[in-house]
């Protein structure tokens, strides 16, 4: 699935070293989304150990009105992937506003651009233990009740799809984290078919 340099990004997210960036990501933004967190060690990782001609970008390529593509893959100073990057919360694929914003990411617009994002990512964090013990100076993990157990056949994961409005084909990559309390990411690739 995909181009081989998305696929350095997968194998980049199966090792053990990513899986420790992880834990110290949670150990210390626990209280914050951390979309941003996770995508810049994504970045900092693929730039350690690609080719000499490939690199990945955060917030490129940026457009006349002020927006960029989250993540961007080049060759030879080429876009070859533009990433959509989104973070969330097993209960908040149940909330219609979510889906609305993950919809602008992955949804053609009326107006088609050929520049328009070629994979999203969506990253979904599960909390497994009860995490409102756990806490730093009285400070408590940001959306406790947004936890919930998560499944590919979850439900408000399936209503989401149905509404993309693309051909795209589907890669889970789940990592397990213990510390600093027993959690997994769900990294769900969702490259989309150029012909659609």
């Amino acid at each position: 699935m995909g181009s081989l340099i998305i696929n350095t990004l997968k194998d980049i997210i199966i090792k053990k070293a990513f899986s420790k960036e992880l834990a110290k990501i949670n150990k210390n933004f626990f209280n914050l989304k951390q979309e941003l967190f996770i995508r810049n060690a994504l970045v900092v990782q693929y730039n350690s150990i690609c080719k000499k001609n490939e690199r990945a970008v955060a917030e490129h390529p940026k457009y006349s009105y002020g927006a960029a593509v989250d993540l961007a893959l080049l060759n030879n100073n080429k876009v070859q992937n533009r990433i959509e990057f989104k973070y969330q919360y097993p209960r908040g694929l149940r909330c219609s506003e979510v889906h609305k914003e993950l919809l602008k990411d992955t949804n053609y617009p009326k107006s088609t651009s050929s520049d328009y994002c070629t994979d999203f990512i969506l990253v979904i964090h599960e909390r497994s233990e009860k995490i409102n013990s756990f806490s730093d100076a009285g400070i408590s993990p940001i959306y406790i009740n947004w936890n919930d157990k998560f499944t590919s056949d979850y439900n408000g994961l399936l209503e989401f799809e149905k509404k993309i409005n693309r051909e795209f084909i589907k890669e889970t990559i789940s990592i397990k984290c213990k510390k600093p309390y027993k959690n997994t990411y769900h990294f769900i690739f969702y490259n989309f078919c150029k012909n659609a």
